[in-house]
């Protein structure tokens, strides 16, 4: 005689709420030995001391890569200011290289001289205060 069966919903097994009887350890371990690659697995049971399921699912662990240092131990924010002065002084060095000195002198109105002048012997004190460190450091002092 036939027997009709129930209908049922067919879910993967992340989604089964059922967990197949499992605990959530359980699946965890089942899953971690199930990362043991074949010829390892075979390996490690077919001996005359098998591994353990705890050994095994040790084997099958996913560790994350271990993370980098790119700073080599630098603070972020030591960094962060290490970089923009790197790139001040980069981009002062590039923007005014090709600068004809007397044609931008002769394209100047007196009060926009007098304002450069200004910045120029301020720009002027901050870099020797930035050599100075510098040289300090490379001294050990």
């Amino acid at each position: 005689m036939l027997r009709l069966l129930e209908p049922f919903e067919l879910k993967p097994f992340a989604e089964d709420d059922s967990g197949a009887g499992l605990s959530e350890k359980q699946r965890k371990t089942a899953l971690r030995v199930a990362n043991v690659p074949k010829e390892e697995f075979e390996a490690a049971v077919e001996t005359d001391e098998p591994a353990t399921v705890t050994q095994l699912a040790e084997r099958g662990r996913r560790r994350r890569a271990p993370t980098v240092d790119h700073l080599g131990g630098r603070d972020p924010n030591d960094y962060y200011h290490a970089t923009r002065l790197i790139g001040a002084v980069d981009a002062l060095n590039r923007e005014t290289k090709e600068i004809d000195l007397d044609a931008a002198k002769r394209g100047l109105w007196p009060a926009e001289a007098v304002d450069l002048t200004h910045n120029v012997l301020s720009a002027q004190k901050r870099l020797s205060e930035i050599c100075n460190l510098l040289s300090a450091e490379k001294n050990g002092l």
